[in-house]
């Protein structure tokens, strides 16, 4: 399903924060770990992800450093900071409450 972008546009700092938590790894990892994980629900392409990871790196949620690829061309690994997972836990209670108030409106469970 495609979710409209507004939707998506909230969200996925916080879904890369946390695929970030449980393992370091490159923008087109990332790319498919959303989808993965998502079980294909959740479409965000390398034209978001990128983007977003320089926004997060810039305000030093993440921390990127190259790497030499075996047999590839070099790549950017990205891992998750102490800030950056002291960040993820609060945009979480805040999604987790957002989700509880907007169940009392769409008739899911309190």
């Amino acid at each position: 399903m495609r979710y409209p972008k507004e939707l998506l546009k909230g969200i996925t700092p916080l879904v890369i924060m946390e695929i970030l938590r449980e393992a370091p790894c490159s923008g087109f990892h990332l790319v498919g770990a959303i989808r993965a994980r998502s079980g294909d629900t959740l479409e965000i392409g390398e034209g978001t992800v990128y983007p977003l990871l320089y926004r997060l790196e810039g305000k030093k949620l993440i921390r990127g450093e190259w790497e030499a690829g075996k047999g590839t061309r070099s790549h950017k690994v990205y891992r998750l900071t102490r800030r950056g997972a002291e960040e993820l836990e609060r945009q979480k209670a805040t999604w987790r409450d957002f989700a509880t108030a907007v169940s009392l409106f769409t008739g899911g469970s309190q």
